[in-house]
């Protein structure tokens, strides 16, 4: 058997931001129930080698135009037709939905579709949005992605709302929570340091708040008692303006830009540090900080709430920095406790978001799936 995965964007990009090994789990866990897994790299020309030959990696041209899409509807049917493939696995239904919805009509193949996010929330926080024309026909093409996928996985029950209420069946949804490697995400022993350090781990796009966090740190540290360091890891296009606004601010040597870092060296620097700080959107790294023992400071927006409570860190109302710089003191206030907060992070990551009840669920997606389309075959009399 063969399976497709369908990126919503060039393969690339999960390369530059250090998340390439997370992906790899992902497709070395399918090989245990697949005999090949194709990874299809939209909007790219790029060509990849995984370092395992039953791991191929298809580039589909493009570069975001919706004149492309009719090419790129083409081009997947052909490739799934080519590689004979038995299933596909979706990465968003936005672009690649559609695209998969299209293009797998009348061929048999079934599709499972992933959601991680609110499309209307991020870009409310990204401060962007879309026309009255355009915004009606990006939801009929969510809709119909909805309706043509197998089976749907979510993150959370949050997204589960969601989706259900642009009306997809509620039959079809399967929670599927983020995962982390427990192994690799661990408590390193690292020196001990003097002041307050806090971290932001992810890439450095304006969805992610960092100018929220710069201007709380700003705020937080005029008011601490305690010398207060902030570590931004990452890159990003965002990235020469936040140091721009970071002189600005006059906040010199307490914040420090530390760059693309490797996936395996994050559990050192999260170690390094007292307190995770994600004033908006968050994803892998919020596992990632628990699994380290890390508490974490999260803005109560989407699905934070389901992961980060009183006895792992603390929520802060979704807003601006003034309200985010009240969180930051009330996380050093609460100093005395960061070791306890820590350990129950770390259980929490061991018993709720370990890789291998991921990897058990994931498969177990695609028995469900493969099973269904053996059934409706059998319905219509197909061998």
């Amino acid at each position: 058997m063969k399976i497709a995965i369908l990126l919503n964007y060039p393969l690339q990009e999960q390369i530059d931001v250090g998340h390439l090994d997370v992906l790899i789990v992902m497709y070395e866990n399918l090989l245990k129930m697949f005999d090949e897994v194709h990874v299809v790299s939209l909007d790219d020309d790029r060509k990849y080698d995984l370092g395992n030959p039953r791991i191929i990696v298809h580039s589909l041209p493009g570069n975001k135009r919706i004149t492309d899409i009719p090419k790129q509807i083409l081009a997947f049917r052909k490739l799934v037709k080519q590689n004979k493939i038995d299933v596909v696995r979706v990465l968003a239904p936005v672009r690649s939905g559609f695209l998969a919805a299209s293009a797998l009509a009348r061929t048999g193949v079934p599709f499972v579709l992933s959601v991680h996010g609110n499309r209307h929330l991020v870009n409310k926080a990204e401060g962007t949005g879309h026309g009255p024309v355009l915004d009606t026909a990006l939801n009929l093409s969510e809709k119909y992605t909805f309706k043509k996928a197998a089976l749907v996985a979510v993150i959370s029950h949050y997204i589960w709302d969601y989706v259900k209420g642009l009306g997809c069946n509620e039959k079809k949804l399967f929670l599927h929570r983020n995962f982390v490697d427990t192994k690799l995400f661990k408590r390193a022993n690292v020196p001990p340091h003097s002041t307050i350090r806090m971290v932001f781990i992810s890439r450095l796009v304006k969805v992610k708040g960092v100018d929220i966090l710069l201007k709380a740190m700003k705020i937080a540290k005029a008011k601490s008692k305690s010398p207060l360091e902030l570590w931004i890891v990452g890159d990003g296009p965002e990235k020469p303006e936040l140091e721009k606004l970071a002189l600005e601010l006059g906040l010199g040597s307490s914040v420090k830009f530390l760059g693309a870092v490797k996936h395996e060296k994050l559990p050192e620097i999260l170690s390094s540090c007292d307190f995770f700080a994600a004033p908006a959107l968050a994803g892998f790294v919020l596992n990632e900080s628990l699994a380290c023992g890390v508490p974490v400071l999260a803005a109560d927006i989407e699905w934070s709430k389901e992961v980060i409570g009183d006895d792992v860190g603390m929520l802060i109302p979704y807003g601006d920095e003034n309200s985010f710089s009240q969180g930051i003191l009330k996380m050093i206030e609460k100093k005395g406790e960061w070791k306890r907060l820590g350990e129950n992070a770390r259980r929490l990551a061991e018993k709720e978001l370990s890789k291998e009840a991921y990897e058990k669920r994931e498969l177990g997606i695609y028995k469900k799936v493969l099973k269904l389309k053996i059934e409706s075959k059998d319905n219509i009399g197909v061998n």
